[in-house]
Parts: structure tokens; sequence; C-alpha cells
């Protein structure tokens, strides 16, 4: 698996997807990641989980989400993520038109960062999935607060599911009626595919 270097040096249009889970690249290494994503077209999947991430590296990947066209999939379960880098993530998703799931379980967001998710899933349409830090070892001020906002984004979330599956079975149907290119025939002179 590529170091952070080693993405870079390569050139990221050469990669779909960057896998940095758990190699502590730190505070510099997320904002050298999230400038070179910045006019990246091609990663779609980001994997950042267990880094310690927190602070400014937070602020430099909420900065990309506002101008990246291509990422589709960020994990950052298992970081420092608090209320404050929450906020910062969630003001990004009320531009971002390209995210589809966010990961963030096992990070230290309480309320008002669920609060503040909760708020920019009423502009945001893209998203689908955001997997929030129900799991996250610490202990909500208020329990039923904090379900009530986990509901409304469930309930944000899965209306954008059933659109997209919506969307995709309407795509099979409409390519149905086209005809199948490079079919091969089988022995009885009939098309397969």
């Amino acid at each position: 698996m590529p170091t952070l270097d080693q993405y870079l040096q390569r050139g990221l249009q050469n990669f779909q997807e960057i896998d940095l889970n758990s190699r502590h690249i730190g505070e510099e290494g997320v904002a050298r990641l999230a400038e070179a994503l910045k006019t990246n077209t091609t990663v779609t999947k980001v994997s950042l989980g267990h880094n310690f991430i927190c602070g400014e590296a937070v602020a430099a990947l909420a900065d990309m989400l506002k101008v990246n066209t291509s990422v589709t999939t960020l994990n950052l379960f298992q970081n420092c993520i608090d209320d404050e880098g929450a906020a910062l993530l969630a003001e990004a998703l009320k531009v971002n038109t390209t995210l589809t799931k966010l990961l963030l379980r096992w990070n230290p967001i309480g309320e008002e960062g669920l609060a503040r998710f909760a708020e920019a899933l009423k502009t945001n349409t893209t998203l689908a999935m955001l997997y929030c830090p129900e799991d996250s070892g610490f202990e909500p001020q208020d329990a039923n607060l904090a379900n009530k906002l986990r509901n409304e984004i469930d309930k944000l979330t899965a209306t954008r599911k059933k659109r997209a599956a919506t969307l995709a079975a309407e795509a099979g149907a409409a390519g149905a009626d086209e005809p199948v290119a490079n079919a091969e025939v089988g022995p009885s002179g009939s098309g397969s595919s």
C-alpha cells in the first residue's frame, strides 16, 4: 500500500482510491493531501481513518470538500473530530455536490456537531450516507437530543438512498431497450450477454 509521499509523487490522477488508514500522516500530511485533492478529478474514495485528525487538518479537508468534484466517499472513522470539526465539515457539505458517503464513527462529536450535520443536510442533496458517531465512546450530554438528531439525519439520507436506487433502476430499464453492444453469439445463433 502506498504511503502519502508515494501517492503524491506518482500523482493523484493515477489513483481512484487513496487508502491511508492508520498511517499517522499528521496534520501537515492531511493538509498536503487535501491541497492536492482540490483540483483532482480521478480520486473517488479517500480513507483516513485512525490518523488522529483534528483541528487544522479537519479545516483543510473541509476546504477541499468545498471545491473537489470527484470524491464520493470520505472515511474519517476513529479520529479526533469534535463539534468544531463537525461544524467545518457540515459547512462544506452545504456547497459540496459530489460526496455521497461520509464515515465519522468513533469521533467525539456531540449534539452540537450532529445538529450542524442535520442542518447541512437540509441544503445538501447528494450525501446519502452519513455514519455518525453513535459508538464514539463518549456519553452525550442529552441522549434524547442526540438520538433525535441521528434519526433526523437518517431520515434525510434515507430519502436520498431511495432516490438513488430509483434513478439506478430507471437507468437500467432505459438501457434494456438499447441493443447489447458486442453481444456474443451462442451455438444456437442467439445473442447472449
